[in-house]
């Protein structure tokens, strides 16, 4: 079972780097070797929340990859609900220890738009990814873990 450790922000709470390309399946000449991302991927980063379901990313982002909107959805918040655009992608996770790196492939995912852009983050990684595996927080070591 792979893991990955990342840390926590006092401010953010969990942060870890993802990657995200336009899916391969729609383009499968532009598909990478299994365990690295393709060329195309954009790295951002992602704050791990769990009252996210669907892991979201910010529009600019998207429009950047140029990734298909698929559909429209609903998005709830304390104040109001937004109808939202969903983009199908490529997820990637990249694992790491010495001498061994392996970008982890989550293929053909739905992601939301996420339309208000924050400059200290550009995705928030949901339960759709984090409940996988085992997602953990060590609280006094300000460290997360996703084993999955």
């Amino acid at each position: 079972m792979p893991c990955i450790n990342f840390p926590i922000d006092q401010t953010l709470g969990p942060f870890l780097n993802i990657g995200i390309a336009p899916a391969a399946s729609l383009n499968p000449s532009g598909a990478a070797a299994m365990g690295q991302a393709p060329s195309n991927v954009q790295w951002i980063k992602a704050i791990a929340d769990t009252g996210c379901t669907l892991t979201s990313i910010y529009s600019g982002i998207a429009a950047g990859l140029n990734l298909p909107v698929i559909s429209k959805c609903p998005v709830n918040n304390t104040t109001h609900t937004t109808i939202s655009n969903v983009y199908l992608c490529d997820l990637f996770i990249k694992l790491q220890s010495p001498g061994f790196s392996f970008d982890y492939r989550f293929a053909d995912r739905r992601v939301i738009e996420l339309t208000r852009y924050d400059t200290r983050f550009d995705a928030l990684l949901g339960m759709d990814i984090l409940s996988i595996g085992m997602f953990t927080i060590n609280g006094p070591l300000k460290t997360a873990s996703l084993c999955f």
